[in-house]
């Protein structure tokens, strides 16, 4: 099974002090990477797909590598302009083209 991580921070997202969500801090270490490091260690998931503005995520994974034993391969896909994209996105990178079918509603409407 794959895992997508949403971290993105651009239009419709709902900063909590003054801040995205996914960097706040708990003990030294952005919430993203708790979730990162529980993720890895769930058996069913082989590959994790975190989406958002690629490089600080990219810096902050690097800088937690020596503290948490990532056992799984993680990506990291530049983020769109809303979440809605972002998971259309998401999902096209990683199951392939996305069926128009599909409607996705975020849980804040």
């Amino acid at each position: 099974m794959n895992a997508v991580l949403l971290a993105g921070d651009r239009i419709g997202t709902r900063p909590l002090c003054n801040s995205n969500k996914a960097f706040l801090p708990l003990e030294g270490w952005p919430l993203f990477i708790y979730v990162l490091d529980a993720l890895s260690q769930a058996e069913a998931v082989e590959k994790i797909w975190v989406i958002g503005s690629q490089r600080p995520l990219m810096s902050i994974i690097e800088k937690a590598l020596p503290v948490f034993l990532f056992s799984k391969k993680i990506e990291v896909i530049q983020q769109r302009e809303t979440l809605i994209e972002n998971i259309q996105y998401a999902y096209d990178c990683v199951w392939g083209r996305l069926p128009r079918r599909i409607i996705f509603t975020p849980r804040s409407l």
